[in-house]
């Protein structure tokens, strides 16, 4: 749905009218996917094209950079548990108080 929102390959109007681009964009998108589907499982087709795999992409991080992420990661952490602690024991000013003393 995406893929066909993104291209726009149906040419669906899209101004002013979201409700109706939504439908059809729905509708679009599940008749491409049920045409994808059908055509996987066609029997009358003998034959089977696959394509090669792409190979796997690893990314190499030096250690430094890992351990460095994990540090900062805790502390955001253990910074927000902090301040939780802070908070814990306060007590919600009362509205009615104080607008009472500014008259």
């Amino acid at each position: 749905m995406t893929t066909v929102s993104q291209a726009n390959s149906t040419q669906l109007a899209t101004w002013y009218n979201l409700d109706l681009y939504a439908e059809n964009l729905i509708r679009q998108s599940y008749l491409g996917a049920w045409e994808a589907f059908y055509q996987s499982f066609d029997q009358s087709v003998e034959i089977s094209y696959a394509t090669p795999g792409e190979s796997r992409i690893q990314a190499t991080v030096s250690y430094p950079r890992v351990f460095s992420w994990l540090v900062i990661s805790l502390l955001t952490s253990l910074g927000g548990i902090f301040l939780l602690g802070l908070t814990w024991g306060e007590k919600e000013p009362d509205v009615l108080d104080s607008v009472a003393t500014l008259r």
